[in-house]
């Protein structure tokens, strides 16, 4: 004759209500959830501005024959449109490739990554923080320039 095992059920029981109760409560709101003002979000318990697209996009074509670079007398850079571009301190910048090569943008000064920039597809923004003049590099080609007012 089988017993039912009324310990086993009543084990079942427990656990399935307190895994139930784990899910309520991280499915509920943070009750100390963060208010941001219209434009922003919350973003790692701080307000942060809402993300929109860079308003000045530099974009980024291939050279005639294809891009080559490193090769010294023989490079091919890609095509940058516009070649400069003046922006506001911490304005937001992208760079558009539509090369069929991906490509990193690097400071030309210090060759630090400023972006990447997939082939089709538009970088993530870049800004600086500082006034002056700022050339970049593009696959380790003369890129442009950003001045930045």
């Amino acid at each position: 004759m089988v017993v039912p095992n009324s310990r086993g059920r009543a084990l079942r029981v427990v656990c399935s209500t307190a895994a139930l109760l784990a899910a309520g409560c991280h499915l509920a709101g943070d009750p100390n959830a963060t208010e941001c003002p219209e434009g922003q979000r919350v973003y790692l318990g701080r307000c942060v501005a809402d993300l929109a697209p860079a308003q000045t996009v530099i974009t980024i074509r291939a050279a005639q024959g294809g891009t080559l670079c490193g090769q010294g007398a023989s490079d091919r850079p890609p095509v940058v449109s516009p070649a400069s571009v003046t922006v506001a301190v911490n304005a937001d910048f992208g760079f558009k490739n539509e090369d069929s090569v991906d490509h990193e943008i690097r400071g030309a000064a210090d060759g630090k990554l400023w972006a990447t920039a997939k082939r089709g597809l538009v970088s993530g923004d870049v800004a600086i923080s500082a006034k002056g003049s700022f050339a970049y590099t593009v696959s380790g080609c003369p890129g442009g320039t950003v001045v930045v007012e």
